[in-house]
């Protein structure tokens, strides 16, 4: 029904393999838990109608995804009927033209993610401050690196192709603003920058998040991570963050 997108990792890890489309999966999922915060997050009854909208024995949701004609898919759901379930029962996804939405006027909206738009778009003007050494003591960051940096005796090596990385990545975005991708994760909107550690195509991705009049970086991600994180906001369109 969505217009045609790669849903599939091309290495997907077992965890991914449960899932014939684990892209889309995590996006349908995220979405609406995103959807459910707005919603939980307001007394104005107008709002919650604008995010879950509920009309009688009937609820549907935005799930921000579009046919090939630019139809609007929405997820729909019935009450569910047997005792002791959960309330509802959904039915599937249908487009805005579908009769079943003929009851909800308006349609609800997608899910946000920010309010400012410049945040989703990367400053030149804002210095660029990486945290090299926390993130090559963090477990969690060392096991999204290519397997050469797993070897700890090599540490001062491995800090120097990193640093590297890291200044070759500043260099690259402060050149074409574009390539630094917006993902949302726990309630902000950072950006994802390109490192090139192995060759020159990208192999992680550095997160850095404003905090006051700098750019911080903290955290890496695996590219399967960051594109999963990435198309909550949009389809990436950088050339270098593909699943």
């Amino acid at each position: 029904m969505a217009a045609e997108e790669v849903w599939q990792f091309r290495n997907p890890t077992p965890e991914q393999q449960q899932y014939k489309h684990p892209i889309l999966y995590n996006y349908i999922h995220h979405t609406f838990k995103r959807l459910k915060e707005e919603y939980d997050g307001t007394d104005n009854p107008k709002f919650k109608q604008s995010k879950i909208a509920i009309v009688g024995d009937k609820a549907c949701f935005n799930t921000g995804l579009y046919t090939d004609n630019y139809e609007q898919i929405f997820g729909y759901f019935t009450r569910n009927r047997r005792e002791g379930a959960q309330p509802w029962y959904m039915m599937g996804f249908v487009r805005e033209s579908d009769l079943e939405l003929n009851d909800f006027v308006p349609l609800p909206t997608r899910a946000e993610y920010f309010t400012d738009i410049s945040d989703l778009i990367f400053d030149y003007r804002l210095e660029i401050r990486v945290n090299v050494e926390h993130i090559l003591n963090n477990p969690n960051n060392i096991a999204r690196l290519p397997r050469i940096f797993q070897n700890t005796g090599q540490r001062e090596l491995l800090m120097n192709i990193f640093s590297g990385a890291v200044n070759l990545a500043k260099k690259k975005v402060a050149a074409n603003y574009r390539l630094a991708v917006p993902q949302y994760y726990e309630g902000r909107v950072q950006l994802l920058l390109p490192l090139c550690l192995e060759s020159g195509v990208p192999d992680a991705a550095l997160v850095i998040y404003k905090e006051g009049s700098i750019y911080q970086g903290r955290t890496l991600l695996t590219i399967d991570m960051a594109y999963n994180n990435a198309r909550l906001i949009a389809k990436p369109e950088s050339d270098w963050l593909k699943p």
